[in-house]
């Protein structure tokens, strides 16, 4: 089976969300994604007008589904790492550095 990171821009919008992770659900690929993709998830659903409640149950949902899914152990890697001048995006490449054995 494949694992495949799923960054914010493909978890954002619900259509796209709920298809990737449907072809998840049956077994086709692995889904992953960081604390970082949660953060920024939560903070964009949020400008979007969600709900807390509604951003909780999403995020819940997800993780429940989907208990495996979270990549850890890459915080160190960022500092070592200059892929991108945006901060906010610094963490990208060591996540996928911290799972290598996908």
């Amino acid at each position: 089976m494949y694992s495949v990171f799923l960054d914010t821009c493909v978890l954002l919008k619900p259509y796209l969300c709920d298809t990737v992770l449907s072809i998840a659900e049956c077994g086709i690929y692995r889904p992953l994604w960081s604390a970082g993709v949660l953060e920024e998830l939560d903070r964009n659903l949020r400008k979007r007008g969600a709900t807390e409640e509604q951003v909780r149950h999403r995020l819940d949902q997800m993780t429940r589904h989907f208990p495996d899914a979270r990549v850890d152990g890459y915080e160190d890697l960022i500092r070592s790492m200059t892929n991108h001048p945006r901060t906010d995006t610094s963490w990208r490449l060591p996540c996928g550095a911290a799972r290598k054995h996908w």
